[in-house]
C-alpha cells in the first residue's frame, strides 16, 4: 500500500511559504587573518624596526563584477537601518562571475574568491558595523 504524500506536500508548502530566504546559503569570510608587515627598506637612523605577527579582524565585505583587480565594485541595491542593518546586493543574471572581497582592519590584505551564480547576497551587520552574516541565493 502506498504511503500518502501529505508529509512531502506539507514540507513543500512550508518551504514555499517561508519565502526565498529558506534557500539562502551562508557564505563566510575568515573572521580574522594574521599578517606580517615589514619595512620596504632600512629603518631611518637612529630607529630600529620591531615586527609582530598581528591578527586582523574582518572589517567589511564587498562584491565585484568580475575579478576585484578590474575594480568594478558593486553598490548594494538596498540598505536597511536599525540594530542589525542589512545590505542587499542583487546581481541578476550577469554572465560575469561575482567575486566576494573580505577586508580586514588596519591591513592592506584582502581575501577574494569567485562566488557561484547567486542572484543576490544579503549582509547583516552588528554593532560598530561588524559583519555578522552573509547569505546568498
Amino acid at each position: 500500500m502506498a504511503k500518502p504524500a501529505l508529509p512531502h506536500l506539507a514540507l513543500a508548502a512550508l518551504l514555499a511559504a517561508s519565502g526565498s530566504s529558506a534557500l539562502a546559503e551562508p557564505v563566510a569570510c575568515p573572521p580574522s587573518i594574521t599578517v606580517s608587515e615589514t619595512l620596504s627598506g632600512a629603518a631611518p637612523e637612529p630607529w630600529t624596526a620591531r615586527y609582530d605577527n598581528t591578527s586582523r579582524k574582518l572589517a567589511g565585505v564587498g562584491f565585484f563584477d568580475g575579478h576585484p583587480d578590474e575594480q568594478r565594485s558593486l553598490a548594494p541595491s538596498t540598505d536597511s537601518t536599525g540594530s542589525s542593518p542589512v545590505a542587499t546586493w542583487k546581481f541578476g543574471s550577469n554572465p560575469t562571475p561575482v567575486w566576494l572581497s573580505c577586508r580586514y582592519q588596519d591591513s592592506a590584505v584582502t581575501l577574494t574568491r569567485p562566488l557561484p551564480a547567486y542572484r543576490e547576497c544579503r549582509v547583516t551587520h552588528g554593532p560598530c558595523g561588524i559583519v555578522r552574516l552573509i547569505e546568498c541565493r
